[in-house]
């Protein structure tokens, strides 16, 4: 005796063999819906997983791309019918493909773009390191300017160096700073700052800087007195 024919995946026929005008014909197997998909002989269609869509006649359902996500876990059919459903992550974060839900960029580090380009958003490269004077919390979208009185060298190269405010240098005797500043500036000659990095008020500005006194003198940059 001749076997029945499977379904092919990506359809499905549920009649549970009742009605055998159900089964007489090939197209008694239906395509499965948009945001459904199945293997081969299904009675049913299953709802693609998180981080999946479909169109309809899926046999496999496809991965939102790297930078998207989509967050339902299988449990509502029109959250997975389309690409469209998979959404660019917020600024500050990342995914790889089929993706439920997208990651934080470290301390350190940061990401511009808010939900507006997927490409933006493609892997843990995606997240920039903070550039000098700079630091971050996770999930930033622009780095923090180190303030006025202190300093930041590193120059975008080590995202643990730009990861806490602490990492903003208080500047040394003889010497201020702007906001966000690699470096401190020096008291020109003539003038002095006598602080040794303890309170960062007296060195956020150029006018910290003290002119020697009556009858003294300073030939060299950075005098502490």
């Amino acid at each position: 005796a001749q076997e029945c024919t499977r379904c092919v995946s990506g359809r499905y026929l549920s009649d549970e063999g009742t009605d055998m005008t159900a089964h007489n014909s090939i197209v008694n197997c239906l395509p499965c819906p948009a945001g459904r998909y199945s293997n081969g002989a299904a009675s049913s269609c299953n709802i693609c997983n998180a981080g999946s869509w479909s169109n309809s006649a899926a046999a496999v359902c496809s991965s939102c791309d790297a930078g998207l996500f989509l967050p339902d876990p299988g449990t509502v059919e029109s959250l997975h019918d389309s690409k469209g459903d998979c959404v660019v992550c917020n600024h500050g974060q990342y995914s790889l493909a089929n993706a439920a839900k997208c990651l934080e960029c470290g301390a350190g580090k940061y990401l511009e773009d808010n939900n507006t380009l997927g490409s933006a958003h493609a892997g843990e490269s995606s997240c920039k390191i903070c550039s000098e004077g700079t630091w971050s919390d996770p999930a930033a979208d622009v780095c923090t300017s180190c303030e006025a009185g202190k300093y930041l060298e590193d120059d975008a190269l080590n995202p643990s160096m730009h990861d806490h405010p602490s990492d903003c240098i208080l500047c040394d005797s003889g010497s201020w700073s702007s906001a966000q500043s690699k470096t401190c500036e020096l008291c020109v000659a003539g003038k002095f700052l006598v602080d040794a990095a303890k309170d960062v008020s007296k060195h956020d500005s150029i006018n910290d800087c003290t002119a020697c006194s009556e009858g003294r003198y300073s030939s060299q940059k950075g005098q502490a007195s």
